[in-house]
């Protein structure tokens, strides 16, 4: 169960309308701004927490830390309150999946999701129409009538399980976006001290 309720966390961060993979090289540009830093809230009905992205290089270069709690678990189940601290970095042909509670991670190789594009939108996709978060002008794409989000810059800063059927609320969305972030120079690499596998 723990292992379950530590790959959760990172749902939102890899999920995609309909995923596609190509390689990192000739991977079009994910997003239409060269730099930011994003904090979000996030619930899916058994956890909930925050999480920070940063990118660079149009989100050619990208770190994600979320820090998550298990919440909403039945009295029986002995990992209420658990919590995870994770990192995620995406730098050249590689992903670092870090674990920053117990200082381990693992190094892969990369693959990339295909950036949205609205004029030819992928099976399943269907636009919505228009909405504002955080006073940023937003389209709204709807996955196979369960999955909603918002996309600013081609960023995802809000996204919605919907659907019949569904009795727990899975959202995630932005509460403080930052243009202007000042990168660190080494903003994008491994921690010292982090165990790689």
């Amino acid at each position: 169960m723990k292992n379950i309720i530590s790959f959760i966390p990172l749902i939102f961060f890899s999920i995609s309308a309909v995923c596609q993979t190509d390689s990192v090289n000739s991977a079009p540009t994910p997003y239409d701004i060269k730099s930011c830093k994003i904090t979000y809230r996030f619930i899916n009905g058994i956890q909930q927490g925050t999480k920070t992205i940063v990118f660079d290089d149009y989100g050619k270069k990208e770190k994600m830390i979320a820090s998550t709690v298990v919440s909403n678990v039945s009295n029986a189940e002995r990992n209420a309150g658990d919590t995870t601290h994770e990192m995620i970095i995406k730098n050249g042909a590689f992903l670092y999946k870090i674990n920053l509670k117990d200082g381990a991670g693992f190094k892969l190789n990369r693959s990339e999701t295909l950036p949205l594009n609205l004029d030819a939108l992928r099976p399943g996709q269907v636009l919505i129409g228009e909405d504002t978060v955080l006073d940023r002008p937003c389209v709204v794409i709807e996955v196979f009538g369960s999955l909603r989000t918002w996309y600013w810059n081609r960023i995802a800063i809000k996204k919605q399980v919907t659907g019949t059927g569904i009795t727990t609320k899975i959202e995630e969305y932005a509460i403080e976006i930052d243009e202007n972030y000042i990168l660190d120079k080494d903003e994008f690499e491994v921690p010292k001290g982090i165990r790689l596998k």
